[in-house]
């Protein structure tokens, strides 16, 4: 009897303890469907981004969310909103009324003028430093100062979390108007992933799959939150991509938007530079080298740096060259290393038709 009694006691126990479990993991369920519930929210203000007042105060602390819009070409998917001024990242920023981070260019040709254009994503558009601490701010100052026989023009239309899809859409667009003589495109890693700031809607009340494991898949494989306060998250799992974004992900969509930059150069006659802030994958070498883009690439620089005051590389994230130790982009001394290696580049090119 008493060894039966021992046994019940045990087995109870057991479906006690199961019991608890699965009312603690049925309410970490909730729990994460919820989360997913309230990031959907997040996406619902996204799509209402560029209703509110424009912000033009520079002691203004503003957000992601308070400097782009949804666009209505499905190939931009969001741009920066025209006339926002305020402090972003610790740094003042200005986009002007073409919505165009720096001074409007008007479409008009000056006499003996050089238009350079500038595609790309947030170390172009210079996140974390100020209106004048970006490289393509630089890159004018300095030819402006040493080639003053000719008008120096540069457009920068480079904008966080874009890839190159975004990119190439963006200039044909709004850019061509411009004439460029040059078009700089630059390329940062996530050139090959999703816009930053989209995410499909979670079926919340879906029953074949659980959200804590999609949850702990996205831990383990990396993937996260966009950037600001979770502006909109990135999808957690590739059967989550929206099918209007699949053709512009990984190596094939980067060949594609950079075949469709091939064609506009033949069509409209202006010049193409590849520019990379670090250094380019061996598989993007290979189709800018394909499609005849020279290249300009600032590790090399970036590394002469460091390796003269005694550090190196694995160092980088932590030196002066970027804006601090959480935020990897480019500080003014990093940006102002990118401009001259961008100035020998095209020198060396025989780019600048001297």
């Amino acid at each position: 009897m008493a060894l039966g009694s021992r046994w019940s006691r045990l087995i109870l126990r057991l479906l006690l303890s199961l019991t608890s479990f699965a009312m603690m993991f049925l309410v970490a369920e909730a729990g994460f469907r919820l989360m997913a519930y309230y990031d959907d929210r997040e996406i619902d203000a996204f799509e209402g981004l560029g209703s509110g007042p424009v912000i033009h105060d520079p002691r203004t602390r503003i957000k992601t969310k308070n400097i782009v819009r949804l666009s209505r070409n499905p190939e931009i998917v969001y741009e920066l909103i025209p006339g926002v001024r305020g402090l972003y990242k610790g740094a003042v920023i200005t986009i002007n009324e073409d919505g165009f981070r720096g001074p409007v260019v008007r479409e008009e040709l000056p006499a003996n003028s050089v238009r350079i254009v500038g595609i790309g994503d947030s170390v172009m558009f210079g996140y974390g430093v100020g209106d004048r601490d970006y490289y393509l701010s630089f890159l004018r100052e300095d030819l402006a100062q040493s080639r003053p026989d000719r008008a120096w023009e540069v457009i920068n239309a480079g904008v966080p979390g874009y890839n190159t899809t975004m990119e190439v859409a963006t200039l044909e667009e709004k850019l061509l108007k411009y004439t460029p003589d040059l078009v700089l495109i630059e390329y940062v890693p996530n050139d090959l992933d999703l816009p930053r700031f989209i995410r499909n809607r979670s079926p919340y009340f879906a029953l074949d799959h659980s959200y804590i494991g999609k949850y702990v898949q996205a831990i383990r494989k990396g993937w996260g939150h966009a950037p600001d306060d979770r502006l909109a998250s990135l999808p957690r799992d590739s059967s989550e991509i929206p099918e209007e974004y699949v053709h512009m992900l990984g190596i094939d969509g980067y060949r594609n938007a950079m075949s469709k930059l091939a064609r506009l150069r033949a069509e409209h006659g202006f010049d193409v530079v590849v520019l990379c802030s670090l250094r380019l994958p061996p598989a993007v070498r290979a189709i800018v080298t394909e499609l005849g883009f020279p290249t300009i690439e600032a590790y090399d620089a970036m590394e002469a740096y460091l390796v003269a005051r005694g550090s190196s590389m694995d160092a980088h994230l932590k030196s002066e060259l970027v804006v601090s130790n959480s935020d990897p982009h480019p500080s003014p001394l990093g940006h102002r290393i990118i401009t001259s290696v961008i100035l020998e580049g095209l020198e060396a090119q025989g780019l600048f038709g001297d």
